[in-house]
């Protein structure tokens, strides 16, 4: 499929602990707090950890899916600012707030590895995550699928 204007957007993916990754997709946590800044603001596939944070985990509900390793939603990532912590309920003071919108869960999780940091997903990861967003998600399909993946950049 050749790329439009558009469409044609990157996409990068962030690997987030659970209860934290679960919260996004279930409980609408619209923050995600970082260390770090991010210019990047695009198309995000959550992917959750292998790990956990289990002190989260004890407060969280207990029927949160808990999938670990694999890609369960995607989101836009709309922008990263500091604040004192009052701009969601989710937000921590001092640190980076990375701010999400249009969070679709995917129809069953895709299993993969994760990474540190920001993280290019494979042409193929990104096909198996398309495959399995819902019918009404045809748009969001489409902009998955636009923009290929550079070579050079790490597999998933």
């Amino acid at each position: 499929m050749s790329a439009s204007p558009d469409t044609a957007v990157p996409v990068r993916a962030l690997t987030i602990y659970q209860p934290w990754a679960d919260a996004i997709v279930h409980l609408r946590k619209d923050v995600e707090n970082r260390s770090w800044l991010t210019p990047y603001t695009g198309l995000l596939l959550i992917h959750s950890a292998q790990r956990a944070d289990q002190a989260a985990l004890k407060e969280a509900p207990q029927d949160l899916p808990g999938i670990r390793g694999a890609v369960i939603a995607v989101a836009r990532l709309t922008g990263c600012h500091q604040c004192d912590g009052t701009c969601s309920t989710w937000a921590e003071p001092g640190l980076w707030h990375w701010t999400f919108t249009d969070v679709t869960a995917l129809t069953s999780p895709v299993a993969c590895p994760g990474a540190r940091k920001l993280w290019t997903p494979s042409n193929t990861l990104r096909a198996r995550v398309a495959d399995v967003l819902a019918p009404e998600a045809a748009g969001l399909r489409q902009q998955l699928l636009a923009y290929p993946t550079p070579r050079t950049e790490n597999p998933s």
